[in-house]
């Protein structure tokens, strides 16, 4: 049986696909669209997940989206009613909703299938349930706290509950218009961030001063002593009078601004620019965001374990690859267990669309648990051989030289040895990682021993602002010798301390902070990459190297053909495609 799973008409467009339950394939749109965070319908995601299950396109059983324009009808309209929001904005949002109520189309044209006879079973998922389940079904844990929380989908921007066995139990809900991710995003706007998903720049932004302004930001959202939730002073937005601030339906997504003239003259502070220098009270305003965001979610995760009495807790949404946040759960909740799977945005719901279908509609067994993020498109010799011949007229008069080792344990001492000696590698194998971090398959790799490697990285390769910090890729058996933690942490998704006596060590991947966003290597998920890092060790005594996704200011590269041209409109000293070495 296959399960086809949809992110459609939603930013991170993606699809999934399941064999007799367990995971083959699941990808993002914009590896192939190479629009960053591409909305729409993900036409090729669906042809390669499809392709990579080894089965025809008439053999899909089930299509799942993860939207469902029913979910919660009479609170939109209530609200309509209440709100009178912007008209254009409500017809643009019964647009997208006519699109998920019938797929035929859309499917047919991405597997060019004619027959009358190719009609699979839609599923229309609530937003947050595929969330969730993206999260509790990938994870190891029989049963667990679930918690998503994001901007908003399904008229829902935070949802919780518990998951045990094959089904999930929904608690509750924070009802749109409130919800952390529009604020979140709202005050990255007005530092000056306003590229669909900078978040993550204002996280960084926010290790640079102390929570000063936290004052005002715990009037902007509060919480209830006797309930799990939170509530926005809306004075201060303007989501839900706009509704149209938002733009899914093709291509690049689209978001107006999100703060009112309420939110500029509480400041005091007109909004940053990007051209604009950062001053200490931009850095002061992220940091007081930041810590507002973490108390509020505490607070929903202690009264959740409260109310549930479990240790395990599994999250997804936007909001779950907050770093920082995720770093602290486990120290300031009674919760002693936290999975995150690598997709955690919108992007994995259409992995958890499918997983609810499997489990909770058509009420199967748990399956093997999701243990790596390698589940896109991949390239064998052959592949890349072609595309090198069709480059080597290019590569020769560039001065570049290509050889192939073929012997991995010869590849990857070499390879060390040039990173050890301070060149910029572009790392190149196997399957795409799924989700938004590169995790050894996708990597532009260096050394994190030299004090300079950031400033080197982001003038010949990044170019991307000076207060990003760089991540470690750790080997797992040595985390706790450089890190304040022991456990994995596959997916770059938390924050550890750096051990004060390692940090002059690793002056390239520590944060001001002195902390690092962790990605620990094992063996038994990325033998080739394990191997590599292992050699680094073994050549310098450091089992870690700078991992930074390999991309110029576009979606991380998918094909060889991608990974080449990058290599050669920038300033990287050696490309790794799979066994060919071009240097």
């Amino acid at each position: 049986m296959l399960i086809l799973g949809l992110n459609a008409y939603n930013a991170d467009a993606s699809a999934a696909i399941l064999t007799k339950g367990e995971l083959t394939a699941a990808v993002e749109e914009e590896r192939f669209s190479r629009i960053k965070h591409s909305a729409g319908f993900p036409y090729e995601s669906v042809k390669f997940c499809v392709e990579a299950s080894n089965y025809q396109a008439v053999d899909l059983s089930h299509v799942a989206i993860c939207r469902n324009p029913k979910a919660h009808f009479w609170k939109k309209v209530m609200f309509t009613l209440l709100n009178r929001p912007n008209p254009a904005g409500v017809i643009d949002r019964l647009k997208a909703n006519a699109k998920v109520l019938s797929l035929q189309d859309e499917l047919q044209q991405s597997l060019n299938i004619l027959s009358p006879d190719f009609n699979p079973k839609l599923h229309k998922v609530e937003h947050h349930k595929a969330h969730i389940a993206s999260a509790f079904y990938a994870s190891p844990y029989e049963e667990s706290a679930v918690f998503s929380v994001d901007g908003f989908g399904d008229f829902v921007s935070a949802m919780w509950g518990t998951g045990v066995g094959n089904k999930l139990h929904i608690d509750g809900a924070v009802k749109f218009p409130h919800s952390l991710g529009i604020l979140y995003t709202a005050i990255t706007q007005y530092l000056g961030l306003t590229k669909f998903g900078d978040e993550y720049k204002t996280m960084a932004l926010a290790a640079y001063a102390d929570a000063n302004k936290l004052d005002f930001f715990r009037k902007l959202v509060t919480t209830d002593d006797n309930r799990i939730g939170f509530q926005m002073d809306l004075r201060y937005f303007t989501h839900h009078k706009n509704v149209n601030s938002m733009q899914w339906l093709e291509g690049e997504p689209i978001v107006d601004t999100l703060y009112s003239q309420n939110l500029i003259t509480a400041l005091g502070h007109p909004p940053r620019h990007y051209e604009d220098n950062m001053s200490e009270f931009h850095y002061e305003v992220a940091a007081s965001l930041q810590r507002r965001l973490e108390e509020v979610v505490f607070d929903m995760l202690n009264k959740l374990h409260k109310r549930t009495g479990l240790k395990k807790l599994t999250m997804a949404g936007g909001v779950a690859l907050n770093c920082t946040m995720n770093s602290k759960i486990l120290e300031q909740t009674p919760f002693e267990e936290l999975y995150i799977q690598p997709a955690a945005w919108d992007g994995g719901t259409s992995l958890g669309s499918a997983l609810y279908v499997w489990h909770d509609i058509l009420d199967n067994p748990r399956v093997q648990p999701m243990e790596h993020a390698y589940w896109g498109p991949s390239y064998d010799r052959n592949q890349i051989s072609e595309v090198l011949e069709t480059y080597i007229e290019k590569i020769n008069k560039s001065g570049k030289s290509i050889t192939e080792i073929s012997d991995l344990n010869e590849l990857c001492k070499m390879t060390a040895k040039q990173i050890s000696e301070g060149a910029i590698i572009g790392w190149f194998q196997g399957r795409t990682e799924f989700g938004p971090r590169a995790l050894g398959n996708r990597s532009i790799i260096a050394d994190p021993r030299r004090s300079d490697m950031r400033e080197i990285l982001n003038e010949r390769i990044k170019l991307r602002e000076t207060f990003r910090p760089f991540a470690p890729s750790i080997l797992e058996e040595y985390v706790s010798e450089y890190f304040d933690t022991d456990g994995p942490a596959p997916y770059m998704l938390i924050n550890a301390n750096v051990r004060p006596e390692k940090r002059d060590i690793l002056p390239a991947v520590v944060h001001i902070d002195g902390t690092s966003r962790i990605q620990t290597v094992s063996q038994a998920s990325n033998p080739r990459y394990w191997n590599l890092i292992n050699e680094f060790k073994n050549i310098t005594g450091v089992p870690i190297i700078l991992n930074t996704s390999f991309n110029e200011n576009e979606p991380i590269v998918c094909t060889p053909t991608e990974a080449l041209e990058c290599f050669l409109r920038t300033d990287m000293d050696v490309l790794i495609l799979g066994d060919f070495v071009i240097k």
